[in-house]
This record gives structure tokens, C-alpha cells and sequence, in this order.
């Protein structure tokens, strides 16, 4: 996959609407070893002082 402008905007615009705190791009995207069957590596951080619930489990299947 290849993680161009449109790609990131749209991951940007997902977590706006998300309990989460920050996301971190990490891995070949990063390191500039990314080529077109490298996956996106996301780290989360959540917001925990939102309620979380089932919401977690929906954004997960969704990043998969």
C-alpha cells in the first residue's frame, strides 16, 4: 500500500471523530522502507477519560 496525501488526511479525519488522544505512524512508512505491499503500523493513544466501550472494538475491525 501506498500512503499517499489522500491516505493520510482520511486517517486524520477518522481519529477526529475518536477517542483518541494521538496516533503514530511507525515502521517502513517511517524509515522510508515502505513499497507498495507495506501495511500502515499505528500506534493509539486513547482517551480514557471518554467512555470507550464497544467503540474500541469497531475502530479496531475498521483499521484492520
Amino acid at each position: 500500500m501506498i500512503l499517499d496525501n489522500a491516505k493520510i488526511e482520511s486517517i486524520k479525519n477518522y481519529f477526529k471523530t475518536r477517542p483518541v488522544l494521538k496516533a503514530y505512524l511507525f515502521g517502513s512508512y517511517v524509515t522510508g522502507m515502505a513499497d507498495v505491499k507495506s501495511d500502515i503500523d499505528i500506534l493509539v493513544d486513547l482517551d480514557y477519560s471518554q467512555k470507550i466501550g464497544l467503540q474500541f472494538i469497531q475502530m479496531k475491525l475498521d483499521l484492520e
